[in-house]
């Protein structure tokens, strides 16, 4: 059986190393914010099998956890699915658990880091109703459709960002069907000389056109196909902000040229 992200990763006081990651960066970004106003910081992870949430002082040092399980559902072999709404329910229980334990009012807090798996794909309107179960991260039903992006394009440097043939993530439902090395060349496609990019079936494009190709209704009604992460964004401050690192390694969005389109926008180039 295959092993879940969940239980590859490292965990330390009861938090994996991603979150006490996240975690660390945002104190030190926040700290100085915050001086003088609410000494504690929440921080949740939303992960694979549950939510989980602790409550951070301005030294670093956890006084206060909670968690919620999660369940994930396999309607077929390869494809797992999870409710929405149990993340939300989840991370209420899980930050209502860390303030008791921390003995602490939601006034103490002054800011909320949050975590989440990546390219578990939402379909939902634009108030946040989910459409239908999200895939998973670790969903591979759509490895026709990674297939299918890496063919159409070939040579577009937006893969290169992170399809690269000689970089790319394998995994078993990427478009060689897990097969290989990825600098064997016997397993690269091609189209003229430009080799085609290895695309993983779990990322967030390939999910999305599978959501496309096979329900389609869905795929119309939907207002937004977003991920874990953007849905909680706007379930807690009413916005839908996506994540920079997500779209960088797993939506092929080169960071670097789309910081200079903006820059050539603001200074009014027509060109750009």
């Amino acid at each position: 059986a295959r092993r879940t992200r969940g239980s590859r990763r490292q965990t330390r006081g009861g938090l994996d190393v991603r979150a006490r990651r996240s975690i660390f960066l945002f104190f030190c970004f926040v700290h100085h914010a915050i001086a003088g106003g609410p000494s504690l910081i929440m921080s949740v992870d939303v992960g694979t099998e549950s939510t989980r949430a602790a409550v951070f002082d301005r030294d670093g040092r956890i006084v206060g956890k909670g968690s919620a399980l999660h369940a994930t559902t396999h309607p077929q072999a390869g494809w797992a699915e999870q409710d929405a709404s149990d993340w939300w329910s989840g991370m209420g229980i899980a930050v209502r658990q860390a303030l008791a334990d921390a003995k602490c009012d939601r006034s103490a807090v002054g800011a909320l880091c949050l975590a989440t798996t990546s390219c578990t794909v939402v379909a939902c309107k634009r108030d946040g109703t989910p459409l239908r179960p999200a895939l998973l991260w670790m969903d591979a039903r759509s490895a026709e459709q990674a297939a299918k992006i890496a063919a159409a394009g070939a040579g577009d440097t937006a893969l290169a960002v992170n399809g690269d043939v000689d970089l790319a993530v394998k995994s078993g439902g990427d478009a060689t069907g897990g097969r290989g090395s990825n600098t064997d060349s016997g397993h690269r496609q091609s189209t003229g000389d430009a080799p085609v990019a290895t695309l993983s079936a779990e990322w967030m494009l390939p999910k999305a056109l599978w959501l496309k190709e096979r329900e389609p209704a869905l795929f119309e009604e939907a207002e937004l196909i977003c991920e874990c992460q953007d849905w909680l964004n706007f379930k807690c401050t009413g916005r839908y902000v996506a994540n920079a690192c997500n779209m960088a390694t797993r939506w092929h969005c080169n960071g670097e040229a789309a910081c200079a389109h903006t820059a050539r926008l603001a200074v009014g180039d027509e060109s750009a």
